[in-house]
């Protein structure tokens, strides 16, 4: 009798434990309004447009300058679509300088 008590504490205990968790666990890691901004299409990469707050003028890559990139710019373009904080687009430049 006290074994299954026990047992059925432990499941209970268990049980509670992991709706718990469910219950207060962050949404997937998907894309959102929340977490991204408006993607603009630059020469062909997809660049958050939060990342002129961080000190880019990103309308320069538009029009007839996508036909004539240097590696700095297909560079800086790479890392700004795939930086995921301004923070990090901010280093973008200085690290493709360096590279």
């Amino acid at each position: 009798m006290a074994l299954s008590v026990a047992a059925a504490l432990v499941f209970g205990a268990l049980w509670a434990g992991s709706w718990i968790s469910t219950t207060v666990s962050p949404p997937h890691r998907q894309f959102n309004d929340f977490t991204v901004g408006r993607l603009m299409d630059l020469c062909g990469y997809k660049v958050d447009m939060r990342h002129a707050g961080g000190g880019y003028d990103l309308g320069r890559w538009r029009g007839t300058r996508c036909d004539a990139l240097s590696e700095l710019d297909h560079c800086v373009l790479k890392c700004l679509s795939v930086a995921g904080t301004i923070e990090i687009g901010a280093a973008c430049f200085s690290d493709c300088v360096i590279e």
